[in-house]
Protein backbone atom coordinates (compact mmCIF):
# COMPACT_ATOMS: atom_id res chain seq x y z
CA UNK A 1 0.00 0.00 0.00
CA UNK A 2 3.12 2.10 1.22
CA UNK A 3 4.06 1.45 -2.37
CA UNK A 4 1.55 2.57 -4.33
CA UNK A 5 0.95 6.30 -2.42
CA UNK A 6 4.34 6.61 -3.09
CA UNK A 7 4.47 6.31 -6.71
CA UNK A 8 0.86 8.07 -7.23
CA UNK A 9 2.46 11.13 -5.79
CA UNK A 10 6.04 10.96 -7.23
CA UNK A 11 3.84 10.31 -11.00
CA UNK A 12 2.13 13.01 -9.61
CA UNK A 13 5.30 15.63 -8.78
CA UNK A 14 6.77 14.93 -12.20
CA UNK A 15 3.83 15.49 -13.90
CA UNK A 16 2.62 18.57 -12.34
CA UNK A 17 6.59 19.40 -12.69
CA UNK A 18 6.17 19.08 -16.61
CA UNK A 19 2.98 20.34 -17.21
CA UNK A 20 4.41 23.38 -15.39
CA UNK A 21 7.31 24.18 -17.29
CA UNK A 22 5.61 23.40 -20.61
CA UNK A 23 2.65 25.71 -19.99
CA UNK A 24 4.97 28.05 -19.20
CA UNK A 25 7.12 27.68 -22.49
CA UNK A 26 3.49 27.68 -24.46
CA UNK A 27 4.24 23.96 -25.68
CA UNK A 28 1.51 21.12 -25.36
CA UNK A 29 2.75 18.73 -22.74
CA UNK A 30 1.37 15.75 -24.01
CA UNK A 31 4.83 14.65 -26.20
CA UNK A 32 7.76 15.10 -23.38
CA UNK A 33 5.23 13.63 -20.88
CA UNK A 34 4.47 10.21 -22.97
CA UNK A 35 7.84 8.93 -22.64
CA UNK A 36 9.55 9.53 -19.19
CA UNK A 37 5.85 9.93 -17.55
CA UNK A 38 4.45 6.37 -18.76
CA UNK A 39 7.66 4.82 -17.80
CA UNK A 40 7.91 6.10 -14.36
CA UNK A 41 4.15 5.01 -13.15
CA UNK A 42 4.95 1.53 -15.07
CA UNK A 43 8.22 0.90 -13.02
CA UNK A 44 6.74 2.58 -9.85
CA UNK A 45 3.42 -0.06 -10.06
CA UNK A 46 5.83 -3.05 -11.05
CA UNK A 47 9.23 -2.19 -9.06
CA UNK A 48 8.71 0.22 -6.36
CA UNK A 49 11.26 3.21 -5.85
CA UNK A 50 13.79 1.64 -7.92
CA UNK A 51 11.24 0.98 -11.02
CA UNK A 52 10.26 4.68 -10.80
CA UNK A 53 13.83 5.08 -11.73
CA UNK A 54 14.14 2.87 -14.08
CA UNK A 55 10.84 3.44 -15.71
CA UNK A 56 12.00 7.28 -16.29
CA UNK A 57 15.48 6.08 -17.70
CA UNK A 58 13.42 3.51 -19.94
CA UNK A 59 10.74 5.96 -20.63
CA UNK A 60 13.15 8.56 -21.96
CA UNK A 61 14.98 6.46 -23.94
CA UNK A 62 11.84 5.40 -26.04
CA UNK A 63 10.86 9.05 -26.77
CA UNK A 64 14.09 9.67 -27.96
CA UNK A 65 13.86 6.68 -30.01
CA UNK A 66 10.08 8.17 -31.05
CA UNK A 67 12.11 11.35 -32.14
CA UNK A 68 14.81 9.96 -34.44
CA UNK A 69 11.63 7.33 -36.02
CA UNK A 70 10.27 10.49 -37.06
CA UNK A 71 13.27 12.23 -38.11
CA UNK A 72 14.45 9.46 -40.14
CA UNK A 73 10.73 9.41 -41.98
CA UNK A 74 11.43 13.24 -42.23
CA UNK A 75 14.65 12.85 -43.41
CA UNK A 76 13.11 10.00 -46.09
CA UNK A 77 10.29 12.43 -47.18
CA UNK A 78 12.91 14.93 -47.74
CA UNK A 79 14.95 12.28 -50.18
CA UNK A 80 12.30 11.95 -52.36
CA UNK A 81 11.14 15.19 -52.71
CA UNK A 82 14.82 16.22 -53.84
CA UNK A 83 14.76 12.62 -55.99
CA UNK A 84 11.54 13.67 -57.72
CA UNK A 85 13.39 17.38 -58.13
CA UNK A 86 16.16 16.46 -59.70
CA UNK A 87 14.24 14.03 -61.97
CA UNK A 88 12.20 17.10 -63.68
CA UNK A 89 15.13 18.91 -63.41
CA UNK A 90 16.50 16.24 -65.34
CA UNK A 91 13.45 16.17 -67.81
CA UNK A 92 14.03 19.40 -68.17
CA UNK A 93 17.00 19.74 -69.41
CA UNK A 94 16.62 16.92 -71.93
CA UNK A 95 13.66 19.19 -73.34
CA UNK A 96 15.72 21.99 -73.57
CA UNK A 97 18.84 20.07 -75.00
CA UNK A 98 16.88 18.88 -77.86
CA UNK A 99 14.93 22.19 -78.30
CA UNK A 100 18.38 24.12 -78.97
CA UNK A 101 19.75 20.61 -81.18
CA UNK A 102 16.46 21.57 -83.27
CA UNK A 103 16.95 25.23 -83.60
CA UNK A 104 20.76 24.61 -84.58
CA UNK A 105 19.73 22.62 -87.38
CA UNK A 106 16.99 24.53 -88.69
CA UNK A 107 19.71 27.82 -88.94
CA UNK A 108 22.20 25.14 -90.35
CA UNK A 109 19.65 24.33 -92.92
CA UNK A 110 18.97 28.37 -93.34
CA UNK A 111 22.31 29.49 -94.04
CA UNK A 112 22.71 25.59 -96.24
CA UNK A 113 19.79 27.21 -98.75
CA UNK A 114 20.90 30.61 -98.73
CA UNK A 115 24.62 29.79 -99.84
CA UNK A 116 23.52 27.55 -102.24
CA UNK A 117 20.86 29.80 -103.58
CA UNK A 118 23.49 32.49 -104.17
CA UNK A 119 25.95 33.58 -106.44
CA UNK A 120 26.67 36.49 -108.54
CA UNK A 121 28.18 37.07 -111.62
CA UNK A 122 30.81 39.90 -113.18
CA UNK A 123 32.06 40.62 -116.66
CA UNK A 124 35.55 42.21 -117.70
CA UNK A 125 36.65 43.28 -120.60
CA UNK A 126 39.08 41.84 -123.19
CA UNK A 127 42.57 41.24 -121.50
CA UNK A 128 41.81 43.59 -118.56
CA UNK A 129 41.34 42.78 -114.52
CA UNK A 130 39.81 46.18 -114.30
CA UNK A 131 36.38 45.83 -111.70
CA UNK A 132 33.92 48.15 -114.02
CA UNK A 133 32.42 51.44 -111.45
CA UNK A 134 28.85 49.94 -111.91
CA UNK A 135 29.74 46.97 -110.62
CA UNK A 136 31.55 48.06 -107.73
CA UNK A 137 28.45 49.33 -105.72
CA UNK A 138 26.79 45.59 -105.87
CA UNK A 139 30.11 44.33 -104.61
CA UNK A 140 30.19 46.10 -101.82
CA UNK A 141 26.62 45.56 -100.88
CA UNK A 142 27.43 42.08 -101.26
CA UNK A 143 30.03 42.53 -98.50
CA UNK A 144 27.44 44.26 -96.19
CA UNK A 145 25.64 40.67 -96.76
CA UNK A 146 28.50 39.08 -96.24
CA UNK A 147 29.05 40.89 -92.80
CA UNK A 148 25.49 40.05 -91.56
CA UNK A 149 26.28 36.31 -92.03
CA UNK A 150 29.13 35.35 -90.44
CA UNK A 151 28.57 31.63 -90.25
CA UNK A 152 28.68 31.90 -94.42
CA UNK A 153 32.19 32.57 -96.20
CA UNK A 154 32.60 33.44 -100.01
CA UNK A 155 34.12 31.52 -102.88
CA UNK A 156 35.71 33.66 -105.91
CA UNK A 157 35.82 32.11 -109.20
CA UNK A 158 37.73 33.31 -112.08
CA UNK A 159 37.89 32.38 -115.76
CA UNK A 160 39.07 33.58 -118.96
CA UNK A 161 38.20 32.92 -122.65
CA UNK A 162 40.28 30.78 -125.30
CA UNK A 163 42.39 33.32 -126.93
CA UNK A 164 45.87 33.64 -125.55
CA UNK A 165 48.46 31.25 -124.25
CA UNK A 166 47.27 28.91 -120.66
CA UNK A 167 50.09 31.30 -118.90
CA UNK A 168 48.63 33.91 -120.26
CA UNK A 169 45.29 33.21 -119.06
CA UNK A 170 45.90 31.50 -116.05
CA UNK A 171 47.80 34.57 -115.02
CA UNK A 172 44.78 36.86 -116.34
CA UNK A 173 42.01 35.32 -114.60
CA UNK A 174 44.14 35.73 -111.20
CA UNK A 175 44.57 39.11 -111.63
CA UNK A 176 40.87 39.41 -112.60
CA UNK A 177 39.77 37.43 -108.87
CA UNK A 178 42.54 39.55 -106.57
CA UNK A 179 40.94 42.40 -108.02
CA UNK A 180 37.06 41.19 -106.74
CA UNK A 181 39.26 40.09 -103.51
CA UNK A 182 40.59 43.44 -102.75
CA UNK A 183 37.19 44.74 -103.12
CA UNK A 184 35.39 42.69 -100.57
CA UNK A 185 38.20 43.64 -98.07
CA UNK A 186 38.08 47.38 -98.52
CA UNK A 187 34.53 46.85 -98.05
CA UNK A 188 35.11 45.15 -94.13
CA UNK A 189 35.42 41.29 -95.21
CA UNK A 190 38.06 39.25 -93.39
CA UNK A 191 40.35 37.27 -95.52
CA UNK A 192 39.93 34.63 -94.13
CA UNK A 193 36.38 33.93 -95.32
CA UNK A 194 37.46 34.68 -98.39
CA UNK A 195 38.61 31.41 -100.91
CA UNK A 196 40.00 32.55 -104.53
CA UNK A 197 40.09 29.62 -107.20
CA UNK A 198 41.81 30.51 -110.62
CA UNK A 199 40.29 28.57 -113.35
CA UNK A 200 42.08 29.97 -116.52
CA UNK A 201 40.50 28.88 -119.72
CA UNK A 202 39.49 25.27 -118.82
CA UNK A 203 36.13 26.30 -117.93
CA UNK A 204 35.74 28.49 -121.27
CA UNK A 205 32.40 26.92 -123.92
CA UNK A 206 32.82 29.44 -126.54
CA UNK A 207 35.24 28.87 -129.09
CA UNK A 208 37.61 32.20 -130.43
CA UNK A 209 35.05 32.68 -133.33
CA UNK A 210 32.43 33.68 -131.32
CA UNK A 211 33.56 36.90 -130.23
CA UNK A 212 30.35 37.44 -129.09
CA UNK A 213 30.18 34.69 -126.84
CA UNK A 214 33.24 35.14 -125.39
CA UNK A 215 32.64 37.71 -123.33
CA UNK A 216 30.48 35.17 -121.44
CA UNK A 217 33.58 33.09 -120.37
CA UNK A 218 35.69 36.08 -119.02
CA UNK A 219 34.05 36.43 -115.46
CA UNK A 220 34.21 36.05 -111.74
CA UNK A 221 31.53 34.23 -109.98
CA UNK A 222 31.43 34.68 -106.12
CA UNK A 223 29.49 31.32 -104.40
CA UNK A 224 28.60 31.39 -100.80
CA UNK A 225 29.71 28.67 -98.75
CA UNK A 226 29.33 27.27 -95.04
CA UNK A 227 32.37 27.72 -93.44
CA UNK A 228 32.44 23.93 -92.40
CA UNK A 229 32.39 23.33 -96.33
CA UNK A 230 35.67 21.39 -97.95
Amino acid sequence: MKKLILVVVMAGMFTHGSVYAQEEAGKSPIQPLKGPTIGAVAGGILAGPPGIVAGLIGGAVFGHIDDQKEQIQNAGQALKMAQHKIESLSTQQASEHARMLQQVRANQMRLQAVAQGFSFCLGFRTESADIEPAIQPHLNALAGMLNAFQELDIEVYASADRRGTDSYNLELTRLRAQAVVQQLREAGVSSERIRMKIGGEQTAVYPETDTDGLAFDRYVVLSFVAEDAS
